[in-house]
């Protein structure tokens, strides 16, 4: 459309002359001006600036090389917050994630470090020449000494052959062969000098005379034994869904008794007990089976997962009855030596993805259990022990930057 410009009145052309003039003269001025010539920014105009510089949306004259911006501000007046909140000039001396990235490498350094810590490291008890037969036992000894295996039980299958292996494995030193006798008669003497005769191989017994597994089904196993509450149920209300096969429910002390079945242990040496969910569980439910079983146990030798080794130990320390230096002995009970094993695996073999005992898995129960080991200790529930530095450091490190919060106890926080 064609516009007729003589039909508008002279004031408009002189206004339009007047304006691209001051405009001019702005632009031009605004540059020479010095800070005590610059006014306040009138209300609504933003006075932070970004932070590279671009050209004038008034202009098309390239912008100065300094960092800042043309703006009405004052050069003396500190920028202010963004919408966010969040200075806009950025402060370097605050390191933030994306500034230091967090490698596998570094988790597997924290990772092995917290392993090793949960590992004890106690060497496998050794015994002392015993007399081959019970009856040969010093006059007085009411009973032979009884020892155990008492094998935690878990959703690692490795233990149960770890523990049957010592079992089976483990014998008590022979006594030596006793000299002969001196009422012999001549004849039978002749008769040994005119052929010597080797003595009969001793028979060799086992150290210990019981391997007993206890457990019965974890919330991390309950895939494994087939315990019904670990399936998920839906709402019957919307819509009826297809019945699944039940499995027929084995408690992991029932699972890892069948592998030391397998393995060649008698039956008549398992004991099992399924009815504890937890490790303070496992040493009281032991206990009082031990008790019905009129079975008095001198030594026990602990098998867990390395990573649950310590607080294994710890717990057992502090619940066992008569070991707690709030108990009292009483009558026969005496107090009950006890070490602790694991399968010897470092932290790069344990890790197992094929059974459930993956490493992410693992890294978050290790680190639920570094911090349990500490709180436990002061509540008195476990024996206390020292975390060193790096150890304590190393978990933190894994919840801060690895995001390994899974097994933590509600509400936990490094500080």
């Amino acid at each position: 459309m064609l516009v007729n410009l003589s039909s508008r009145p002279a004031s408009f052309f002189s206004a339009t002359i007047h304006y691209k003039r001051h405009t001019s003269h702005y632009l031009a001025s605004d540059r020479r001006m010095s800070k005590e010539q610059v006014g306040k920014p009138p209300d609504g105009v933003p006075t932070h600036h970004c932070s590279a510089p671009g050209p004038s949306l008034l202009s098309t004259v390239p912008a100065p090389t300094t960092t800042t911006a043309p703006s009405t501000a004052p050069v003396s007046v500190p920028a202010p917050a963004d919408t966010l909140g969040h200075p806009t000039t950025p402060d370097t001396t605050i390191t933030t994630n994306t500034e230091k990235r967090v490698t596998p490498g570094d988790i597997d350094n924290w990772a092995r470090t917290v392993y090793n810590y949960h590992r004890m490291h106690m060497p496998l008890p050794t015994y002392s020449p015993t007399p081959q037969d019970p009856s040969d036992l010093k006059e007085g000894a009411k009973d032979e000494p009884t020892r155990i295996i008492f094998t935690l039980c878990s959703l690692d299958l490795r233990v149960a052959h770890y523990a049957a292996h010592l079992f089976l494995t483990t014998f008590l030193p022979a006594s030596p062969p006793s000299p002969p006798s001196s009422t012999t008669s001549s004849s039978s003497s002749s008769k040994a000098q005119a052929q010597p005769e080797s003595p009969p191989p001793p028979h060799r017994r086992r150290a210990y005379q019981y391997l007993l597994f206890s457990g019965h089904s974890g919330l991390l196993t309950r895939s494994l034994t087939g315990d019904p509450f670990s399936s998920t149920t839906s709402n019957s209300d919307t819509q009826p869904q297809p019945q699944k096969e039940e499995r027929k429910f084995q408690s992991e002390a029932t699972l890892f008794a069948s592998v030391a079945l397998s393995m060649g242990v008698p039956h008549s040496a398992i004991l099992v007990e399924e009815q504890s969910t937890n490790t303070g569980e496992n040493v009281h439910f032991t206990h009082a089976l031990l008790e019905q079983r009129g079975i008095k146990v001198s030594e026990s030798l602990l098998v867990q997962k390395p990573y649950m080794e310590r607080r294994t130990w710890g717990t057992f320390g502090r619940q066992w009855p008569f070991l707690n230096p709030s108990f009292v002995e009483v009558g026969d009970e005496k107090k009950v030596k006890y070490s602790v094993t694991s399968p010897p695996l470092e932290w790069e073999e344990y890790p197992d993805e094929e059974s459930g005992n993956g490493r992410e898995l693992v890294i978050n129960i290790m680190v639920g259990d570094l911090v349990r080991i500490k709180e436990y200790g002061e509540k008195g529930w476990q024996v206390k022990m020292e975390i060193p530095e790096n150890v304590w450091e190393a978990g933190r490190n894994l919840v801060e930057e690895g995001g390994y919060r899974g097994h933590l106890p509600e509400g936990f926080r490094f500080i």
